[in-house]
């Protein structure tokens, strides 16, 4: 069960195509957190969850483990060389 796409997403959304000549010489992206349900998830089955991480990636999925009450994480280190991030 993947806890949210993304840790962030935009905290609003364009209603059409934005055009490079209409906003100048730069854009301000504002991100806001995604909902991060996998510690909300109740029932009788096995909860995997996912950790992508760049630096203490044991400890950090270690952490998602316990606060997230699960039975398995994947801890993946996305500076590995070929881990496709």
């Amino acid at each position: 069960m993947a806890a949210a796409v993304a840790d962030y997403m935009p905290k609003s959304s364009a209603k059409g195509k934005i055009k490079r000549d209409k906003t100048g010489e730069s854009l301000t992206l504002e991100l806001v957190k995604t909902p991060h349900i996998l510690g909300e998830v109740k029932g009788n089955f096995i909860r995997v969850g996912f950790a992508a991480e760049s630096e203490s990636v044991v400890e950090h999925a270690r952490e998602e483990l316990i606060k997230n009450k699960l039975d398995l994480v994947a801890a993946n280190d996305i500076t590995a060389p070929g881990a496709g991030f």
